[in-house]
């Protein structure tokens, strides 16, 4: 109880956790692997694009009083707008005596604040990357496997079907893809298929991520395994999975300035500022965490979208 001597409070405990929440990294969450944390200090502004006018050949050869010849602009700017998120989460003193060790309450607390940014930011890319009419609603280069990945009969062609995508965004902007990211359905076919392309020479163990790396010469292999609660409060829970389960994207997650950017996480200030308050209520600990940032999609045509992989 509050105020009973030699009793921890959840703000004590807080010193103890506190770089715990900072560190704690869920390898579910892969939106920021797609799309990397920028840095700001405004709540808008302009990002620099890169686009491929410098790619076009200029005769440089000028005499020697000349002006030096131009060539065309490499970039250009799309605007970006931060938003304000707060999220809290209040434990009462009383209830730390419920716990073997009260100082996994405020461990509970963090971990739920840090998947509440997570979730936030995987829902917001995800949706915007399966979203589907008849054809994939977002993006310019997009194809549909001709025999699924599952089929019983004809003939499957992974590889062809990858290289496609592969080839379509490397006559967008000018670079082989460097990514390939899976819905876990996507995943198993694509493991699947590898498999058998290997046992001709042996080899019957299934594959790995990094085997899958290996075979299509990429620096990134990512699976969508995410899921998040969708019912509504109080009904049975039901768990939707935050990426699909027959999608695969083949194009450039870079964080590199100069190269095409298919998306970016704008972050002003501090990623996450995490503060535990106990001023409005004396017998209780809330634990509130901010983040002012958007998930922003930069080149779209960066990235090429393979649906309706599955039957």
């Amino acid at each position: 109880m509050a105020g009973t001597p030699g009793t921890l409070t959840g703000l004590q405990i807080t010193k103890n956790v506190l770089p715990l929440f900072y560190a704690h990294k869920d390898p579910r969450w892969i939106s920021t692997l797609i799309a990397p944390i920028s840095k700001t200090n405004k709540k808008s502004g302009y990002i620099v694009k890169m686009e491929d006018g410098y790619l076009r050949p200029v005769n440089g050869i000028v005499a020697s009083t000349a002006p030096a010849a131009p060539i065309d602009d490499g970039y250009s700017t799309i605007e970006y707008n931060v938003a304000r998120r707060r999220w809290s989460f209040t434990i009462a003193d009383e209830d730390l005596e419920d716990w073997e060790l009260p100082v996994q309450a405020a461990q509970r607390a963090m971990r739920a604040l840090n998947a509440q940014v997570a979730v936030d930011r995987e829902i917001s890319l995800s949706a915007w990357m399966t979203a589907l009419s008849t054809t994939p609603t977002n993006f310019t280069h997009y194809g549909s496997p001709s025999v699924k990945w599952d089929a019983t009969s004809g003939t499957i062609k992974v590889d062809e079907d990858m290289e496609g995508g592969f080839e379509a965004i490397e006559n967008e902007i000018g670079i082989r893809p460097n990514t390939i990211i899976a819905s876990p359905g996507s995943h198993t076919a694509i493991k699947t298929w590898i498999k058998g392309y290997l046992a001709g020479s042996g080899r019957t163990k299934m594959p790995g991520e990094q085997d899958i790396r290996d075979y299509f010469e990429v620096e990134n292999y990512w699976v969508g395994r995410s899921r998040y609660r969708s019912e509504r409060k109080g009904a049975t829970r039901a768990l939707t999975q935050c990426w699909g389960t027959d999608f695969v994207w083949i194009g450039n997650c870079s964080a590199e300035k100069d190269e095409p950017m298919f998306a970016t996480t704008v972050v002003r200030g501090e990623d996450t500022k995490f503060k535990p308050i106990r001023e409005e209520n004396p017998e209780a600990t809330t634990y509130v965490l901010s983040s002012d940032y958007q998930v922003k999609v930069v080149e779209e045509k960066s990235m090429y979208c393979l649906y309706d992989c599955l039957t």
